[in-house]
This record gives structure tokens, sequence and C-alpha cells, in this order.
């Protein structure tokens, strides 16, 4: 668990880490528009003309330099209220919602992004976050290890080098960790995929980061709709890796031996992994 100090900038419109508060004022980003305006650094996505990431770099005032993102909403078109309206959720807008996500994540022990600053005036809103340095996406790893075919069926056992089998146990043991515990607390992800895991290069199995957490929500009792669809996402992420990977991230998500009723709802994991499927092939994705 961690927790963070924060300042009021700009009449309140500025949410500061204090950790960070001496660096932002060496640059002069003290003010909403600073931020909101501040032209450094190269796009990092740019997915949506309304939402823009852009990473840059601030030299600190000890010496050295830290990198940072810095993702920036503008006003949310009409289409973001009607859709979850029409499904009876609240709309997902602006920064505040992965700020909050972020700062939950650290209290219940998940690793994710430093939280540097939150702006928000009016329909326009920022989140900087520092850069989680030399580390890669677990889905990259899980490439360069589990190459696909054209197939892309699960690999054998005796097709794999027992190193790198022993290796892809721990992060499903440690994959399953991170989920059971967010959704303990109440929480799901929406794009819980391998691509938003993030592990050190140098070694993977030593520590893993949850990343994009712009559409996380948030529930007092999470309901096992969104459970399945945050596990079919891994599940569909994961298919290359053999077959005793996904069973062993089950056991140890459930932390006990699966009986008839944990059969029935790995099936429902199953069928909505096999529509992610069928989506993505049919948007070429």
């Amino acid at each position: 668990m961690k927790s963070f100090e924060f300042e009021q900038w700009d009449a309140g419109r500025v949410t500061v880490n204090a950790e960070y508060a001496d660096v932002l004022k060496r640059h002069g980003l003290t003010t909403f528009q600073d931020l909101m305006e501040y032209e450094g650094g190269q796009v990092a996505k740019n997915l949506l003309s309304q939402r823009v990431t852009t990473r840059f770099e601030l030299e600190l005032p000890k010496g050295g330099s830290q990198a940072f993102f810095i993702k920036r909403h503008g006003p949310s078109p009409v289409k973001e209220y009607i859709k979850p309206l029409i499904r009876l959720r609240k709309p997902i807008l602006g920064a505040k919602n992965e700020w909050d996500a972020i700062l939950r994540f650290h209290e219940v022990g998940i690793l994710t992004m430093t939280p540097v600053a939150l702006g928000e005036s009016g329909a326009c809103s920022f989140l900087v976050t520092a850069a989680i340095e030399k580390c890669i996406k677990l889905s990259d790893w899980v490439e360069s290890q589990f190459p696909p075919d054209v197939t892309h069926r699960p690999l054998k056992l005796g097709e794999v080098p027992d190193h790198v089998l022993n290796q892809s146990h721990t992060l499903a043991n440690r994959v399953a960790t991170i989920a059971r515990t967010m959704h303990e607390a109440g929480m799901h992800h929406q794009d819980f995929y391998l691509t938003h895991l993030l592990v050190p290069e140098r070694d993977v199995q030593s520590q893993m980061y949850v990343i994009d957490l712009g559409r996380v929500r948030q529930h007092r009792r999470l309901r096992s709709h969104w459970i399945i669809k945050d596990l079919a996402q891994l599940h569909y992420s994961s298919r290359r890796l053999p077959g005793d990977t996904w069973q062993r991230f089950l056991h140890s998500y459930f932390q006990r031996s699966l009986n008839a009723r944990d059969e029935a709802f790995i099936r429902r994991i199953t069928k909505k992994s096999q529509a992610i499927a069928r989506h993505s092939r049919k948007n070429r994705l």
C-alpha cells in the first residue's frame, strides 16, 4: 500500500503530488493552462481527437531527468454520454476517473503508474503520470517466447523450453493475484489484456504493473458480468500460451481446487473470449 501527499494549485484546478512539486515549479508548470498547453515532448498515443497522450522529459532539480506522460482530455462528444446512459451506466469522462483508479490501485497494493498531477477546468482535464521505465508489455514478452503461427493454437508442453515454461507459470500466478485483488476491491479494468501489463525487461518475473486505467470502474460489489469480461480479455490475449498456463492461472485466481460451479463460470469466460476473437477477426484488430 502506498499513499501520497498532494497540493492544490491554481485555485484548486490542479492537484499535484508533493513529491513532484519542485520539478514542475522549476519548469514553470504551475497552472492548468501551463500543463494543458505544454508543447514539449512527443505524442505517444492519439487514437481519439479529444484524448491525446504525450511523453515528455523534465530536468530534475538535483540533476538528471525524469520522463512523464500527460493525457489530455478535451470536451467529450455526445455519444460518450448517450451510449453509457442507454446501458444504464454512468459515463466515464475526463481524467478524474483514471486518477481515482490509480490511487485505489496503490491503496490495495497493485503496482501501477505514479500519479503526478490532475487538472480539471470545465469540460477539459489532464492526467500526468511518471513514466514506468525499462519495462516491456507482457504481450511482447509472450510473442517473443511463443511466436504466433497461422493457426494461433496453444503450444504443447514439449514445444516449450523448461525455463520459459517456468517463467510463464510465475507470470500467470502474478497476473492471477492482480486480477483477484482488483476484483475483491470492487474494480474491473475493462481493457484487461496482456498489452496493459508491464514487466521489467531484465527480469520479467520480478514485478508487474497495470497501466491504462482510464476505463476502470469501481463498485461496492462487483457483478460476475464484469469479472467474466476481464478474465475473458486475459484469456483471449494469452491464447498462445500452453494450456496448463491458463489452468494454473485459474487455480491461483480462485485459490482452491476448481469445482462444478467454477467450471460453469469458466465456460462463460471461454464463450466471451471466443466472442472477442470473432470481433477482432471481423474488425481486423
